[in-house]
């Protein structure tokens, strides 16, 4: 979250105004509740405080890779649904 130009949280912002639907992961040194608080606010997927041990690291990617996969096949399940409704008119 401390870098020497920007802050995490910058680039959070940035990411998110890039893409809204990236899954980000924070891995952060010098995380208080008000980081925490504010960086769950903008979309972050999760957090982890170092130091950490890789195991959470991964499985917390995986669950992020998991969720995107789901959120993008219920998109296209609706987008599936409305085309064939739309021919009921």
């Amino acid at each position: 979250m401390k870098m020497p130009v920007y802050s995490g949280l910058d680039v959070l912002k940035k990411v998110k105004s890039i893409d809204p639907e990236a899954s980000l992961i924070f891995i952060s040194g010098h995380l208080s509740k008000e980081m925490l608080i504010t960086a769950l606010s903008l979309g972050v997927f999760g957090v982890i405080e170092k130091p950490f041990k890789e195991t959470p690291v991964i499985a917390m990617v995986n669950a992020a890779i998991k969720n995107k996969n789901v959120f993008e096949l219920l998109n296209r399940t609706i987008d599936m649904l409305l085309f064939k409704f739309s021919e009921l008119d």
